[in-house]
């Protein structure tokens, strides 16, 4: 509101005032944030902040004020910051002058650190007025604070505030560099974990490990200038003019958010799942709220569906018992046609449920699967004597690949169309080796991969020769009576004509239903001791009550490994199809897409294909060329190298977790599937080990 923020005479104002006179009496009126524009939309629905009605014992919040920050327009990794401004004066104001996390790269606060420039009290005592300055950061829900003040006069001068910060050093000042608030000790130097928190634990709890020394405040943030207006942490000690007291609403609250589940180590990603009464408890497992909605824009809920960010728990109605982590490159890579292949070890532990998939991104023949699903990898951690009816295997030995269509969820092609398995020979499990998971996709053909383009696992036999709505029919996955033919306004490929994203992912269990021999989940109800049914009432209870039945297929040793209990990723590349391969939002392509001709003695100095098939040299030219498989063959000095048909356009080979490249996802379900586990973004379950991604479950409770 142009009341609380405006500009006067090139300066910023920003002033709070009362809510009653806008929005109502606060005892039974009702603000609504959301906004019918985007850029009117409410910013963060934690803990009720878009909707609220006031009651008696509840009321509206009584002064309005302004909050401005720069996530979307700027961001910056060291430097000198000064704001010059002159701080209110009035009972129980605080301006707050900050930068904050752009990517929430830790996770939720205080995971990822805030650094405040200025924190001020608009109490004036003997007329001077307190100004804070500092560092916050903590683990999990333990956060600590390294902070200085001093007393300013409250005579309206105008004071600059300002910060230096760099890898070695950090501080804050006041009017001139030399006039130091606060400097932050150590830092730089030793860890702040082993500062504040047990050092024997740090390699395996602490969400700064294997990251530098002045973690989390190595990443970039974003300004944000606001006035707040009282509180109830402790800024204010209670006194006997102090019209409110700092106590606590009394009901349980469980807020989830950290990287605790996707974190990367030793070069690799690790997604993983956690029991999530491992951070919250074991009573807010059973009698807690879970939300989910986050307090910033990298942190916030990514899908309401299905009461996916916020649920309490009532009865056997309990929280979602486990935690995992699901990234994916929606906002930042996506691409039709071309090559893709992920290198990944699968976890093992019983009912766990590794996915590497594609989705359209922009949905362009309806919902699903109108729009296609690409499921490059699915299989399940459960072990060799997990079988199907023939006795044949179905755990960890055993993947499967298949492309999802049709005109509605319950018309889904794939079952009986396009769905194959792949199993490794003579006990040998895809959660002991690492494996290459690919597919391939242009106008005439499509098909996924294991290890090599030539071992296919699942082809589309009539891709490009007959319609997808027609493969449905002839395979009688729908009736051409009953269905409407969402395709008929595509191309023959359709829905297979759009761009797609990236997602991989482990959840756990779920009660999704198939056809053919899944007709009780992915998980059969009638094997390998299922601690729930598919039509339970309560399949969330079923599954945590006998969750000793489960838990030490999880564990390696006695304790969690990531290294079982863990998808492994080691790299991701997508290579472009010249002139077929178009691509979007690619923040961090590897080449560009024109013509190469590159000059060398030898294929290892055609660095630009160091990443792509065999290269060859051409004797007579000495120019290097990419050698495709689509049909190429052998190269000598009568026959001319052919131009590259293959670029590499997107590559991660996992030296960090690149919140630019992978979005989290954090939800409760956000699909029918029902799943056991939640997804969040917490290091636990997906993080960074020796240039590989691990993705690994844990319980909720604890």
């Amino acid at each position: 509101r142009r009341e609380n923020a405006h500009i006067d005479n090139g300066r910023l104002i920003v002033t709070p005032t009362l809510t009653e006179p806008v929005f109502g009496t606060l005892d039974n009126s009702t603000i609504d944030l959301w906004g019918a524009v985007f850029g009117d939309q409410c910013t963060s629905n934690y803990d009720f902040g878009c909707l609220q009605t006031g009651n008696a014992a509840q009321i509206l919040p009584p002064i309005l004020s302004s909050s401005l920050h720069t996530e979307k327009s700027f961001s910056f990794q060291y430097g000198r910051i000064e704001l010059r401004a002159k701080l209110p004066k009035g009972n129980w104001l605080r301006p707050t002058f900050r930068l904050l996390p752009k990517y929430d790269s830790y996770g939720e606060y205080p995971q990822s650190g805030d650094i405040i420039v200025l924190e001020g009290n608009g109490n004036a005592v003997n007329d001077k007025l307190e100004v804070q300055s500092g560092i916050a950061f903590g683990a999990f829900n333990d956060s600590r604070m390294d902070k200085s003040h001093l007393h300013i006069a409250a005579d309206g001068a105008f004071h600059t505030y300002g910060l230096y910060w760099d890898e070695k050093e950090l501080y804050t000042y006041v009017d001139d560099p030399t006039n130091v608030i606060e400097k932050v000790p150590t830092y730089g130097d030793v860890s702040f974990w082993n500062q504040h928190w047990d050092p024997s634990l740090e390699n395996d709890i602490s969400p700064w490990r294997n990251r530098p020394l002045h973690a989390p405040f190595d990443q970039l943030m974003y300004l944000n200038i606001a006035l707040r207006v009282g509180g109830t942490d402790g800024f204010y000690e209670n006194s006997d003019d102090k019209p409110w007291t700092d106590e606590a609403i009394n009901y349980k609250s469980t807020y989830v958010n950290s990287r605790n589940n996707s974190y990367v180590k030793d070069g690799k990603l690790h997604l993983r799942a956690t029991l999530t009464n491992e951070a919250y408890g074991d009573e807010n497992v059973q009698t807690g709220v879970m939300d989910l909605w986050g307090t910033s824009p990298y942190s916030s809920c990514s899908s309401p569906q299905f009461n996916g960010c916020r649920k309490q728990s009532i009865g056997k109605d309990i929280l979602p018992p486990v935690q995992s982590a699901r990234i994916q490159t929606m906002e930042s890579f996506s691409f039709k046609y071309g090559r893709i292949e992920i290198k990944t070890k699968l976890p093992k532990g019983d009912w766990l449920w590794p996915g590497i998939w594609m989705m359209a991104k922009d949905n362009k023949y309806g919902p699903w699967p109108s729009s296609g699903e690409l499921d490059i990898m699915e299989s399940r951690g459960n072990g060799p004597n997990y079988t199907d009816d023939r006795g044949d295997p179905i755990g960890n030995n055993r993947f499967s690949s298949c492309f999802h269509f049709g005109p509605a969820w319950n018309k889904d092609g794939y079952p009986i169309a396009v769905n194959d398995t792949k199993a490794l020979p003579d006990g040998r499990s895809y959660g002991d080796e690492f494996h290459t998971f690919g597919f391939y996709w242009d106008q005439d053909e499509m098909y996924s991969y294991v290890d090599s383009p030539e071992n296919v696992i699942t082809r589309v036999a009539e891709y490009g020769k007959k319609s997808f709505w027609d493969i449905g029919i002839d395979a009688g996955a729908w009736n051409a009576s009953d269905s409407y033919n969402n395709f008929q306004d595509g191309p023959i490929n359709a829905p297979f004509d759009q761009e797609m994203y990236l997602i991989m992912n482990v959840a756990v269990g779920g009660t999704s239903i198939a056809k053919g021999f899944l007709d009780s989940g992915y998980f059969p109800d009638d094997r390998g001791g299922k601690p729930w049914h598919t039509n339970d009432t309560f399949p969330l209870y079923n599954f945590y009550s006998k969750r000793e039945d489960w838990i030490d297929s999880w564990k390696q040793g006695g304790k969690f490994s990531s290294d079982m209990s863990a998808m492994q990723i080691d790299s991701v590349k997508v290579w472009g199809l010249k002139g077929l391969t178009t691509y979007t939002n690619s923040k961090n392509p590897v080449h560009s897409y024109e013509e190469l001709d590159v000059k060398g003695e030898s294929c290892e100095s055609c660095a630009d294909f160091a990443d792509a098939l065999p290269a060859c040299i051409n004797t007579q030219t000495q120019a290097c060329f990419a050698k495709s498989h689509l049909g190429a063959t052998c190269f000598d000095s009568t026959t001319p190298c052919q131009a590259p048909i293959e670029r590499l356009i997107f590559h991660d080979s996992f030296d960090t977790l690149d919140e630019s490249k992978w979005q989290h996802e954090i939800t409760m379900t956000g699909t029918a599937n029902k799943f056991m586990n939640m997804f969040v973004k917490r290091r636990e379950n997906a993080h960074i080990d020796n240039g590989r991604l691990i993705v690994t479950p844990t319980l909720t409770e604890p």
